[in-house]
């Protein structure tokens, strides 16, 4: 697997499955994580345990990290939207 400069501190899952191919029942078999749960954590909507994060982290050999992991932050709604 090629990591580019860019992702020297991590990357996210979607990145990361993109990077590799990997698909989300595939690498939720990897992981022992549910399939539903990893759509969730690539989309940044959830947060794992912190044994499934350590299972991450491991599985992709450092790339996906804690940080990575966590749900984005909900923007406001816009006025003019």
């Amino acid at each position: 697997m090629h990591v580019h400069a860019m992702h020297l501190c991590g990357m996210t899952l979607a990145e990361y499955f993109a990077e590799t191919g990997i698909k989300d029942e595939a690498f939720a078999d990897k992981v022992k994580i549910s399939r539903s749960m990893i759509t969730r954590l690539r989309l940044r909507t959830a947060t794992p345990s912190a044994g499934a994060a350590m299972r991450i982290f491991d599985a992709t050999n450092g790339n996906v990290t804690l940080a990575e992991l966590m749900p984005l932050p909900h923007e406001p709604a816009r006025a003019d939207a």
